[in-house]
């Protein structure tokens, strides 16, 4: 059986554990129910340690980048480091964004070196769609910042395509709405309507500002180093 259509859509998120699951032994806790299979076991300790490796490696790349491109001093950058451990603790022990974050972190360190970043991003959608999308908007607020990246924003533009390529090829069950172009100004008015609420703005919009402002700050403070 195929995964949901969340995971289905997101293939190299699953790919990544494959690997772990051969290779970390078998554990059961006593609270943990005799219902999960084996497999079952197997597949949600893999997927638990990855998500564990993804944060750690990101926070590792977190620092390197505040060393090695913001000059940071190394207790500023060990700082940084225990803040992203801190806040990647928001995400699902289990799920795939502490990979996308990872994936993220390291396209921001080699977004100057164009062939490389467009590898990673393009790779990424394959992984989750949400890389591409925000590296969009920091490409963005770089430009805000008079920093061009023309080839970095095709990049991520072909990363999305891709991701599109990928839904319409695998498409399952649920998702004929969302592949649908019929469907698209009805959600579009719907989505702005919710954008419009209380918690639309705190959880999405909020955040979405402090992230393209932070990144139009952090191009400027280059041009100074």
């Amino acid at each position: 059986d195929l995964p949901r259509a969340a995971i289905a859509s997101r293939p190299l998120s699953v790919a990544a554990a494959v690997p772990l699951y051969f290779v970390l032994p078998l554990y059961r806790f006593t609270n943990l129910g005799s219902t999960m299979s084996d497999e079952t076991l197997r597949a949600t300790q893999a997927l638990v340690c990855l998500s564990w490796l993804a944060r750690s490696a990101m926070a590792g790349v977190i620092y390197q980048t505040a060393r090695m491109r913001f000059a940071a001093t190394h207790e500023a950058a060990v700082a940084v480091f225990f803040a992203a451990l801190l806040l990647a603790g928001y995400t699902a022990t289990g799920g795939v964004d502490p990979l996308a974050m990872l994936l993220i972190s390291l396209a921001g360190y080699v977004l100057e070196r164009r062939v490389l970043f467009a590898l990673l991003v393009v790779v990424s959608a394959f992984a989750n769609e949400k890389v591409c999308i925000v590296l969009m908007l920091w490409v963005i607020a770089h430009a805000l910042a008079g920093r061009r990246y023309g080839a970095q924003a095709l990049a991520c533009a072909v990363a999305f395509g891709c991701y599109l390529a990928l839904r319409v090829a695998w498409a399952r069950a649920g998702d004929e709405e969302q592949l649908s172009p019929a469907s698209y100004p009805s959600a579009a008015v719907a989505l702005v309507l919710r954008s419009l609420s209380l918690k639309a703005v705190v959880v999405n919009l909020f955040p979405t500002a402090l992230f393209i402002g932070a990144a139009a700050w952090t191009g400027r403070k280059i041009d100074q180093l």
